[in-house]
């Protein structure tokens, strides 16, 4: 038997880890833990959680329904084979926007030092510049990606290597853990879909184990780089602190308290989002991310951000309605991503297998976490970038697989 990698088994995941478990072990949480573990304890807990299980049920229900009326054939101008050729291309479209994005930072920052202590210390940019920097790290990243699943000889892997580990480098830069994280899952990506289930649970299990070292660690840098009262007075263990920040219960709850404070606002807040592309340059009086907002309303700054993810964001939208209809929607482009895993399981395409292991995670966890906010950058990067190579590939007619399935 093979195991099925599917967004949807990683939000059954993170939805357990973030908000079930945080609430049934909510009474023997250390409050000193972060600065959002007293949020646990606030007595609109149970009617935030209730949210969220409604939430949880009716994603799981629209996603059920939805996937199994989707077809699974396969057409031929649809996949593409692999070509060393086109691997060492984007391989050097990899390792050209690495080292243009260093460059950049390096001249926004003065020096390397300078670069890798401000992107650690998390603290917001308004700089348009260094905002703009971040589109070419994702196309670094997902170019080096194409250039390793489509190379088949000892020249291309080389090629992709060297674009693998610049774009890998650059995502510690980028000082989240997510980032890097989930740049290591799409690398394994291709292992884990032909996986047997044996295999899979064992792999599951070891890079669990490594999620919560490599969390650990760059989080523990994080603190000690903002020189973070947390480290004096957390006494709950490495685990407690590999898992700070992955909660989502406790924003969820600043999110309802945000609303009730501040008002729903009908859908503003994605239109601010989705204008967030334009500078601030141009634009002087654009308005803040709902992420700033919350970070405002909890601390009186916009120095960083606060996000309410996905569901907070329906809930400060239109409230249980916002949350009806985003479930909806979060629970069809469930179905579509694991539909389309499905296919590229048969076909070993390996645009698809680049596709989806950049986007499984980030459909199943950080969209999830940082919702449209956050996912607009985070996800519609990527997806322009795969976009580009997905219309170049289909004008390269000899990469096309000759099969139908």
């Amino acid at each position: 038997m093979k195991a099925a990698p599917s967004a949807a088994n990683v939000f059954v995941l993170y939805f357990i880890a973030s908000v079930l478990l945080p609430y049934l072990t909510r009474d023997n949480i250390d409050p000193y833990t972060d600065n959002f573990s007293k949020f646990l304890l606030y007595e609109g807990v149970h009617e935030a959680f209730a949210y969220l299980m409604f939430v949880f049920v009716f994603t799981s229900f629209v996603y059920r329904l939805y996937l199994v009326s989707l077809p699974t054939n396969i057409y031929a101008s649809h996949a593409f084979a692999k070509d060393n050729l086109v691997a060492i291309r984007f391989a050097v479209i990899s390792i050209a926007l690495s080292l243009l994005y260093s460059i950049i930072s390096i001249l926004i920052y003065g020096d390397v030092t300078s670069f890798l202590l401000s992107t650690y210390k998390r603290v917001q940019s308004g700089s348009s510049i260094s905002n703009f920097k971040s589109i070419l790290y994702w196309g670094a990243a997902v170019f080096a990606l194409l250039a390793f699943y489509f190379s088949s000889n000892n020249k291309s892997r080389n090629y992709s290597f060297c674009a693998l580990l610049l774009a890998l480098i650059l995502s510690l830069s980028n000082g989240g853990r997510s980032v890097f994280i989930l740049f290591i899952f799409a690398i394994l990506y291709k292992r884990i879909l032909i996986a047997t289930t044996r295999k899979f649970i064992i792999f599951s299990s070891v890079f669990f184990v490594f999620i919560l070292i490599a969390s650990y660690s760059m989080i523990l840098l994080r603190y000690i780089i903002q020189d973070a009262t947390i480290l004096e007075t957390n006494d709950s263990g490495s685990f407690a602190l590999a898992a700070t920040g992955l909660r989502y219960l406790d924003h969820f709850i600043v999110s309802t308290l945000y609303a009730d404070w501040r008002g729903h606002d009908y859908g503003e807040l994605y239109k601010n989002a989705f204008l967030s592309f334009i500078p601030r340059g141009i634009w002087e009086g654009k308005p803040q991310l709902i992420s700033a907002e919350l970070r405002y309303y909890l601390y009186g700054d916009y120095t960083g951000g606060v996000p309410p993810g996905l569901f907070g964001e329906a809930y400060i939208s239109a409230g249980i309605f916002g949350l009806f209809v985003i479930s909806n929607f979060y629970g069809i482009l469930l179905a579509w991503f694991d539909n389309q895993a499905r296919k590229a399981r048969r076909t070993l395409c390996p645009f698809k297998i680049s596709f989806l292991g950049f986007f499984i995670p980030l459909i199943g966890f950080t969209l999830v976490r940082g919702g449209i906010d956050i996912g607009v950058f985070r996800l519609g990067i990527p997806l322009f970038w795969f976009l580009v190579a997905y219309i170049w590939l289909r004008s390269q007619s000899r990469l096309r697989m000759n099969i139908v399935i």
